[in-house]
């Protein structure tokens, strides 16, 4: 019977594509193979290092974007509570002179 040897056919083996490197016993060929392989991955790792500093400069930028975003939101409460202190103070003083509390100027 073949009780356990169908188990052995579903393991995977992945293929090396490249099983040589620059070490003594290669063929003339086979540099070269390391080096084109060497290069690619060499590009590999630029191209991730060039990504995580594109990501973090920007979220460097967000953050900058965000802090204009409060200081701006905060300027403009204080403004808008300037003019309605302004308003009010003017609102007061037209009741004020409406009920002849307070004199206008002499003319």
């Amino acid at each position: 019977g073949g009780g356990g040897g169908g188990g052995a056919s579903s393991v995977s083996v992945d293929k090396v594509h490249n099983p040589y490197g620059s070490t003594a016993g290669a063929g003339s060929g086979e540099f070269h193979i390391y080096r084109h392989a060497r290069a690619r991955e060499m590009a590999r790792l630029k191209g991730l290092d060039e990504e995580e500093a594109r990501a973090q400069a920007d979220a460097e930028y967000a953050q900058k974007i965000e802090g204009w975003k409060n200081e701006e939101e905060r300027k403009t409460e204080k403004r808008r509570k300037k003019r309605k202190r302004e308003k009010e103070a003017r609102e007061r003083r037209k009741n004020l002179k409406l009920g002849g509390i307070i004199a206008g100027p002499a003319g």
